[in-house]
């Protein structure tokens, strides 16, 4: 997430992060500075697309709550 921080310091537009992005990443990834996310393979690529959806979403609004 280091890397992260650092382009996100050096940007004057909102960043969405893409590529890697797991349900347990999204707090590091928000936290780090990204604006959002991007999920494409881990929805796709998921057994089950409709709960790989619920997942990503039950952490963003964990990220809400906190």
């Amino acid at each position: 997430m280091k890397k992260l921080r650092e382009v996100v310091g050096q940007l004057a537009i909102p960043l969405i992060a893409i590529g890697g992005i797991t349900p347990d990443r999204v707090r590091s990834v928000i936290e780090a500075g990204a604006s959002g996310i991007a999920v494409m393979s881990g929805i796709w690529e998921a057994v089950d697309p409709l709960e790989a959806v619920h997942a990503y979403t039950k952490a963003l609004l964990r990220m809400e709550v906190s």
